[in-house]
């Protein structure tokens, strides 16, 4: 599993000896070990995946992961990936064929701060989507190059797709837009399906 990454990079440290030497607490090979073992330790207790121990799995099932820990790992490292599991988890059920990928998904990932997946479908179903937010929009390049931002006086902005977006693409679920945006979104609607999640 992902988290257990950090012991990979052990073999590669330090170079191997040609004559065994016994280890010591400052040889270069314990601080290795040590190093790579209070990594994985401190990943363990983020994720708190030391529940595994005492039979309790259900949160760390397939579509169960858009919780505050990993929400904390998504903010603080910005995180990009894949969209499948990504949008798995923000509407906890399974993409299982291209065209159930046709929504717009938004994990609040917390420090006002929220991850946009938004399907090529949902674009061409919705020419606009209503937003509901404490934070301005306004001022957010990535989004402005997506999409004509309309603010209201009551906290909404309106969102209308731009020509020619140059979208990224799925192998198998198609095009999509994703999207970093410093704001939380309390409210949205669209003509597509719309999944907002606060887990942060």
């Amino acid at each position: 599993m992902w988290f257990l990454a950090p012991l990979y990079i052990l073999p590669f440290l330090f170079a191997s000896r040609s004559e065994p030497a016994h280890l010591s607490l400052c040889s270069s090979e314990s601080l290795g070990w040590t190093v790579g073992l209070i990594c994985v330790g401190a990943i363990w207790l983020q994720l708190k995946t030391h529940h595994f121990l005492v039979g309790k799995s259900s949160r760390f099932y397939s579509t169960h992961r858009a919780v505050p820990e990993v929400a904390q790992l998504y903010r603080a490292l910005h995180l990009s990936d894949d969209i499948e599991p990504l949008v798995e988890n923000i509407t906890g059920s399974e993409l299982r064929v291209p065209h159930d990928f046709r929504g717009i998904y938004v994990w609040n990932i917390g420090g006002t701060t929220s991850l946009w997946i938004i399907s090529q479908r949902a674009m061409q179903i919705s020419p606009q989507t209503l937003v509901r937010t404490d934070q301005s929009l306004s001022e957010h390049p990535p989004l402005l190059n997506a999409f004509i931002v309309t603010p209201d006086t009551e906290g909404r902005y309106l969102l209308t797709p731009r020509a020619g977006i140059e979208l990224e693409r799925h192998p198998y679920f198609g095009g999509f837009l994703m999207l970093r945006v410093p704001a939380e979104v309390k409210g949205m609607r669209a003509r597509a399906a719309v999944a907002v999640v606060s887990k942060g």
